[in-house]
Formats: C-alpha cells, structure tokens, sequence
C-alpha cells in the first residue's frame, strides 16, 4: 500500500531543512521595522529638540523612549501640533506638541524634526483618563 505520511529519511531531512529555513527567513522579516504607509525619508538632518520639562498634574511620564515616522502633522486643535506617529511594529499613534513652554531656539529647530517620514525618537508623557501622548523632546533618527 502507499501512503503520503511515509517519508524516508532524506526525504525528511529535506523537509526539516526547508521548514528551518522559512522559520528563519519569517523571524528575521519580523525584525526589519513595519513601514507600509510611511512616507519616504527626506534627507536627515540632525535636530534634537526640548519642547518641555516639566510633568503636569494628572500625566504620567513613559518608561521608554518612543521611536517611530512622522506620518502627519496639523497645526490646529486643541494643541500647537498634532502628529500621527507610527511605530515600527505599524502601530499609529496620534501625538501633541504644547510650545509654550519652548525656547525660541527649539521653536526653530522643530521645523526640522516634523516632517513626514522622519525617523523620530521621543520622550512622551501620556495626560488624561484618556491617555493623551504629549511630546517632551524629539530628536531625528537615521532610517536605515
């Protein structure tokens, strides 16, 4: 009788070899970042600007450093700026920039870190029941 489930021994050498490869081939996919919808990076510019340092009532300071791609920025609303940041796992994150309390020279230099498909860094704190993200200070990345 013949049966599909016999394999012989280099048959299933083979087919251990392949399945190896396209699970390593897979995890190593899942290490390059997720930039389906990210615009093109312009060409880098360094820039690292503090918008603010202080902590108001009612928000939390993050743990770790957001990294992600400009997507979008407005300036209207409830605040000076509001970006659409995506991280690199594709998460989209909408994002608020206050400048009241910026200096003349960070207000200068945030026209060169909010433009789309930048590679950002920032130190957010997140404000409200609602979790609103608030940037304290971003600063270019170079996109790989």
């Amino acid at each position: 009788s013949t049966s599909s489930q016999n394999f012989s021994p280099r048959k299933l050498s083979i087919l251990v070899t392949l399945l190896f490869i396209v699970s390593f081939s897979f995890s190593q996919q899942n290490n390059k970042p997720y930039l389906f919808g990210v615009p093109p990076a312009p060409p880098f510019q360094k820039a690292d600007v503090t918008i603010s340092i202080f902590k108001k009532d009612g928000c939390t300071l993050a743990k770790k450093k957001m990294i992600g791609y400009v997507i979008n920025i407005k300036e209207e609303g409830f605040s000076d700026y509001e970006l659409l940041i995506q991280d690199e796992k594709g998460v989209r994150h909408k994002c608020y920039i206050d400048t009241d309390l910026t200096s003349n020279y960070d207000l200068s230099m945030l026209k060169y870190t909010l433009i789309p498909g930048n590679k950002v860094e920032m130190k957010v704190k997140y404000c409200g029941s609602g979790g609103y993200i608030y940037v304290l200070q971003i600063k270019n990345l170079k996109r790989n």
